[in-house]
């Protein structure tokens, strides 16, 4: 008998599905102690090549994890995946926070998107925080270089 699949309508229907089902407890843990950032939709989801979600996971202790939900092959369940880095170029967000496949900060998202676009090897991790921090103070009307603010 095959299972039917659960549709993800919300954020919290993700996030209560990920508690439920992910292998390390360190993430559970993290997810009902912290709570998490919903990053939106992305298709591909590299390795897999399938479409699903990025979940932005914290620890108290600051550890973060990229935690992808995946329809797997059949369409019957979901798969997770840890991953190293956001693959920005596949965001498929749509406009609003409202829509899960536009994630928490779709603004924000939307300008990462573009961003990687223009960079040939792709946005470093450690470079997404000076970005978020720049596109924010863009969005509110402080244009000047991030490194100017001292």
């Amino acid at each position: 008998m095959v299972s039917q699949m659960i549709h993800f309508r919300t954020k919290n229907d993700i996030l209560s599905w990920l508690e439920k089902h992910c292998p390390r407890k360190a993430i559970v843990r993290s997810l009902s102690q912290n709570g998490a950032e919903l990053l939106g939709g992305f298709d591909p989801i590299p390795p897999s090549g399938r479409p699903g979600w990025i979940v932005r996971v914290r620890s108290v202790y600051g550890k973060v994890w990229l935690v992808a939900v995946i329809p797997n092959d059949r369409q019957t369940d979901y798969e997770i995946r840890v991953l190293q880095k956001v693959p920005w170029k596949n965001y498929v967000g749509c406009g609003d926070s409202e829509c899960i496949y536009g994630g928490d900060k779709p603004f924000i998202y939307r300008s990462l998107k573009e961003r990687n676009k223009r960079c040939c090897g792709g946005i470093k991790p450690e470079d997404e925080r000076e970005i978020r921090l720049r596109v924010v103070k863009e969005s509110l009307g402080n244009t000047a270089p991030s490194g100017d603010t001292e």
